[in-house]
């Protein structure tokens, strides 16, 4: 149930959310690079494997790439606010999302044109 109700939502916010022109308000989410590693799940229909961890999280959110890459970083939550980082030549980051709300935020991650989408929790 808890996974439907996940998917509603990230669909919700996506369509509301479907251009960066449409982001209401910026998220308050900070960015910093790391060098943690870390094991996750492997999507086939992307070369480069992304590791979102953990979920649900407190305050601090990693993501893990399988190698060093660009990319842009959309982080969008419930009520339309959004925040884009572009990363160059990154291969770990941890988002700071200590002085966001507790709740949903999708995760979009861009690679050349490909598009991964990841639902997380903050405080559940």
């Amino acid at each position: 149930m808890r996974k439907l109700f996940i998917l509603i939502l990230a669909l919700t916010f996506l369509h509301a959310c479907e251009e960066e022109n449409d982001i209401n308000k910026e998220l308050n989410v900070t960015l910093k690079s790391t060098s943690k590693s870390t094991l996750g799940i492997v999507d086939p229909g992307f070369s480069t494997r992304i590791d979102i961890y953990p979920n649900p999280f407190s305050n601090f959110l990693n993501i893990q790439f399988s190698n060093v890459i660009n990319c842009e970083i959309y982080i969008y939550n419930y009520e339309g606010s959004g925040k884009k980082f572009v990363i160059e030549d990154e291969l770990s980051l941890q988002l700071d999302f200590s002085s966001e709300k507790d709740g949903a935020y999708i995760i979009e991650v861009l690679i050349d044109e490909t598009v991964y989408r990841e639902s997380v929790i903050k405080g559940m």
